[in-house]
């Protein structure tokens, strides 16, 4: 079996500091298998992305965990809480050696 998954973009972009960050974004068509998942991570590591922003999850809120890994700590998703489906959502993931600082989280309940 194979993950279906789009790469929309991938680049590199450079921080004031210099740093390089590889950025990508990926449409999953779902994440609610476990195998998917699995395939899914085998791919951003072979991507060495650092920022990844993921498209069409399907997972609902509460399975955020789901998405994370020893690479990926660092989870934001929204999903489809309004119509109680597994439809949609979003989710961004940042690699453990991202510099970050938390500041403020905005969704919407419909899972973009």
């Amino acid at each position: 079996g194979q993950l279906s998954t789009t790469m929309i973009a991938g680049r590199q972009c450079k921080n004031q500091g210099g740093t390089r960050w590889r950025m990508g974004t990926l449409n999953v068509k779902g994440l609610n298998s476990p195998y998917k998942r699995a395939l899914l991570f085998k791919e951003l590591r072979h991507l060495d992305l650092d920022v990844v922003f993921i498209q069409e999850t399907h997972l609902r809120r509460r399975n955020e965990s789901l998405l994370r890994d020893s690479g990926y700590t660092r989870i934001w998703c929204s999903s489809n809480e309004a119509e109680h489906k597994k439809t949609k959502g979003v989710a961004i993931l940042l690699h453990k050696w991202v510099p970050f600082i938390f500041e403020k989280v905005e969704g919407d309940n419909g899972g973009r």
